[in-house]
């Protein structure tokens, strides 16, 4: 088991200089992505941590009580994100984060994790006379439990993280948080 970790960890370390804002690491060669951070902001990582590399964020409790960081403006690959959003479990660190982006984006943004990620799991248009990139929902499911969500109608992007799965209540919060205040 002790070659199988260092094999993991070198495919990590391999990843930490890749060009993609989504930082995605592909696992013994067999093309499937591994999602490992956001921005930069690796998924495992404590909110101190967080908070010495992005000082320019506030503290906030997500509506289901978990930790969170709110960083605002942040730019990447081309894309202005206006509200990156870090959740944090208890003792697995950082494991989720939304980030709004314009809807002027929204083709940039699904495009970067169509390239990054492959064609999604599941996509649906959110408007039927329509099928541009802002009213398209795609999701990916990524083998180490990690799962994507593009949504143009509500312009943001979730990354859940690999243990993020107690965030996920959180997600659908927000979503419906953003959606009444709008």
């Amino acid at each position: 088991m002790g070659v199988l970790a260092a094999i993991v960890a070198a495919s990590l370390a391999g990843c930490a200089a890749a060009s993609s804002p989504y930082d995605l690491a592909t696992w013994f060669g067999l093309g499937k992505p591994n999602l490992t951070s956001f921005l930069g902001v690796r998924f495992g990582a404590s909110l101190d941590r967080v908070r010495e590399e992005l000082p320019d964020g506030d503290f906030e409790t997500s509506p289901y009580g978990a930790d969170a960081w709110r960083v605002n403006n942040l730019e990447s690959g081309g894309v202005l994100y206006r509200s990156v959003v870090f959740e944090f479990t208890s003792n697995l660190g950082m494991q989720m984060a939304i980030a709004e982006f314009a809807p002027e984006a929204a083709a940039t943004v699904l495009g970067q994790l169509k390239r990054a990620l492959g064609e999604p799991t599941a996509l649906r248009s959110g408007v039927a006379a329509s099928s541009g990139p802002e009213t398209l929902v795609a999701s990916w499911e990524l083998p180490h439990n990690e799962r994507v969500t593009f949504s143009g109608p509500d312009r943001q992007v979730e990354m859940l993280g690999p243990a993020g799965s107690p965030l996920r209540h959180d997600a659908v919060l927000r979503r419906a948080e953003n959606n009444g205040t709008e």
